[in-house]
């Protein structure tokens, strides 16, 4: 008996609890991919007295990755240039295992989009798992697209721009 929190743990030092992942089992998804993932319990004997925390690192301590055919998938997406989903504007937002994500505008408006039911009825797993799919996908393009456009920041620098 204890109570639990998965914590996400990015290189820069950065601790990030997992909304409403309080149990002792936790289904990894998109968001943890490139961190380190932790299940923090404080453990508790019969009477309710608190032990220290306890803080096991999941897969050997390594960052999270995706499985291999979503990598591969991402690859092809990356190659072609493009990538389509078929997602769902929705309003409310769950806790734990969740088929919503949100896209941020450079305007600060918020999108919510929803995946649930775009693979079948009551396949909850996939759903999740196409949710974990696009996010992995647009963190990839943003990725290299801020690269790219590092590239081309440096290049104008050492290029320069001609003295009058």
């Amino acid at each position: 008996m204890g109570i639990f929190q998965w914590v996400r743990y990015f290189e820069d030092g950065t601790r990030q609890p997992i909304e409403g992942a309080t149990m002792y089992e936790y289904m990894v998804t998109a968001d943890a991919v490139g961190a380190h993932l932790a299940a923090e319990c404080f453990p508790m004997d019969d009477i309710g007295r608190q032990g220290d925390l306890v803080r096991p690192f999941v897969n050997s301590e390594y960052k999270i990755t995706s499985d291999e055919d979503i990598q591969n998938y991402i690859t092809i997406c990356i190659s072609v240039g493009r990538a389509d989903f078929d997602v769902f504007v929705l309003i409310e937002v769950p806790n734990g295992r969740t088929t919503q994500f949100v896209l941020l505008t450079s305007g600060g408006v918020n999108h919510t989009f929803e995946t649930r039911g775009v693979t079948g009825h009551n396949d909850v797993d996939n759903d999740v798992r196409l949710r974990d799919l696009i996010i992995l996908v647009l963190r990839t393009f943003q990725y290299k697209a801020d690269e790219e456009g590092a590239i081309v920041s440096a290049l104008s620098n050492v290029i320069g721009t001609p003295s009058s």
